[in-house]
């Protein structure tokens, strides 16, 4: 899970329970420290982890990876 500090969040242009938002990531950050990582997760969250990304068709990483890199003769 990635996690970045409260100052880095991005809400939405049509949030209204900001506030509800994080007294909720709050509860479940403490449920977190005391009984340890994933015990607690939202009901959109895979519980299985059973769905993965289709890799077929991924696009190269031509701007994050210097070996893909395309050279143009």
């Amino acid at each position: 899970m990635g996690l970045s500090p409260q100052s880095n969040h991005q809400f939405s242009l049509f949030d209204k329970n900001i506030d509800k938002q994080k007294k909720l990531m709050r509860s479940i950050d403490s449920i977190d420290d005391k009984y340890g990582l994933y015990k607690v997760r939202l009901a959109s969250q895979d519980q299985k982890r059973i769905w993965k990304m289709k890799r077929q068709k991924l696009s190269r990483n031509y701007t994050t990876k210097i070996d893909e890199i395309l050279i143009v003769k």
